[in-house]
């Protein structure tokens, strides 16, 4: 069956990478199109074929991921050391920077402008998270976990290692995660670090526990606490767990309660003595102004509220999660395509098509847990 629910993930995938293939290779090269159905056959035949390639060598793969990460990761230190972060034209790193230079000079942070003059609009655990790759000086080196903690995903949920090879090389040779490693920015990171947490929440024996729901709402508390557009994907996630009676109403309400609460405590060494500053801007507004209208913004939340009915079993909770996301981005590109054309909100960047990436973890990790003989 072609439209599978795997296929689709692929095909979202696919052409998320032939989006971010023709915008940027197209600067560099007029054979970008060829390229660009070059790569688009190679991740074919490792989605398809890459099992049956990699199978006589099943048992070095542990050894051949292990060898790909680390000449991965030694030729992006090395990228890192030969080009300044200004080199890029995003700004997450500037905008991490600006951040904890306002809070270690006492400013309030969400004052502070990037080398780009924008606003900070991610969460505060985002920016806590950061913190260590603040100090050392190079927050590449953040950008980058983003693929460490893939890989230690992979391994947390038992994927074989013909499989962690395989999604290793589909996500060392797309165009979105050169970007994001050449541009220091870690979207790719921060929806993984999501698809973790949903992963461990889907995983507990007793909801009913305080224990659990305590835990639950510390490790959720937290990750809602660096993008807001993660919200939609929460709703599926609790209304789902409520549907399948994983967890009962009362049990997922308190997990949501203590959720709401950790996210809340994250503010509080932030916006401390800066009250006043904190009504006038915060991530709430930053985000709202920018990413698109509120109206458009109320309409992916509305519709969230329905795409847990899709979900039958845990593993549609990520497939549709990355729907919601993807959806909702798309929405983003239309407007600026409306608003302006379709060439200036990709080519000129009137929309931001690296939040495509959000959705991009959900959909492998879904590949990943599914083959063709489990759809």
């Amino acid at each position: 069956m072609l439209l599978n629910k795997r296929n689709i993930s692929f095909f979202i995938f696919a052409a998320i990478n032939i989006l971010f293939s023709i915008k940027y290779f197209s600067r560099y090269t007029e054979y970008y199109l060829l390229f660009t159905a070059s790569l688009l056959f190679i991740h074919i035949f490792l989605f398809y074929k890459g099992d049956k390639f990699f199978k006589n060598a099943a048992g070095r793969c542990t050894v051949i991921n292990i060898i790909m990460l680390a000449v991965f990761c030694l030729a992006s230190i090395f990228i890192f050391s030969k080009i300044s972060a200004e080199a890029s034209n995003s700004d997450r790193w500037s905008v991490i920077t600006s951040f904890w230079d306002n809070f270690f000079n006492g400013e309030y942070v969400y004052f502070a402008k990037s080398h780009l003059n924008n606003y900070p609009g991610p969460m505060p655990f985002y920016f806590i998270l950061a913190l260590p790759f603040y100090l050392i000086g190079e927050l590449g080196l953040f950008s980058l976990s983003g693929l460490i903690v893939f890989y230690f995903l992979m391994r947390y949920i038992k994927a074989t290692p013909s499989f962690q090879t395989i999604f290793l090389l589909l996500i060392l040779s797309s165009p979105f995660y050169l970007w994001e490693i050449s541009s220091r920015s870690n979207i790719f990171l921060n929806s993984t670090l999501i698809v973790f947490s949903f992963a461990f929440f889907l995983m507990i024996k007793n909801y009913k526990s305080l224990k659990s729901q305590l835990f639950a709402g510390l490790v959720l508390g937290l990750m809602l606490s660096t993008r807001n557009i993660f919200a939609i994907c929460y709703i599926i996630l609790f209304l789902y767990s409520i549907k399948s009676k994983k967890s009962d109403i009362v049990a997922t309400i308190k997990i949501g309660c203590f959720t709401i609460l950790v996210f809340a405590l994250t503010f509080a060494p932030f916006i401390w003595g800066h009250l006043s500053d904190f009504r006038q801007m915060n991530p709430f507004i930053i985000q709202s102004s920018y990413l698109m209208p509120v109206e458009l913004s109320f309409f992916a939340i509305f519709c969230s509220f329905f795409m847990f009915l899709f979900c039958k079993k845990d593993l549609d909770v990520f497939f549709y999660s990355g729907v919601i996301l993807f959806f909702t981005i798309t929405v983003h590109l239309l407007h600026h395509s409306v608003d302006e054309s379709f060439y200036k909100a990709v080519f000129e960047s009137y929309a931001d098509i690296s939040y495509f990436i959000m959705c991009i973890p959900f959909f492998l990790y879904y590949m990943l847990k599914t083959d063709n003989q489990k759809l």
